[in-house]
């Protein structure tokens, strides 16, 4: 049985990366996220007060995403600590906000 470890960051994977100040996730800023942010902050355990304004948003490449085996709920897992993550799997896009 051959095992293969390797080491991948978050860089090795990301397409694209912008912040934006988007003071209202409800009503973002970015028109091609638009479709799917309202539905996310509607869940009723978002408290919508505790939510910074900055926006990180991390659009992944798709390829070397299934080169490396990863899925968008392991990239979000491993950077969510004290974040508020928003993830969408069709568009390969993060949203990160801090608390």
């Amino acid at each position: 049985m051959l095992c293969r470890l390797e080491h991948t960051t978050l860089r090795k994977v990301t397409a694209n990366t912008a912040i934006y100040y988007d003071p209202d996730p409800m009503n973002t800023v970015i028109a091609e996220d638009e479709s799917w942010i309202g539905v996310y902050y509607e869940m009723p355990d978002t408290d919508m007060s505790r939510i910074s304004p900055w926006l990180l948003r991390i659009e992944l490449d798709r390829k070397r995403m299934t080169d490396k085996k990863l899925t968008m709920e392991q990239i979000s897992e491993k950077i969510t600590a004290g974040m508020h993550p928003l993830l969408e799997v069709e568009s390969r896009c993060l949203h990160v906000r801090g608390q």
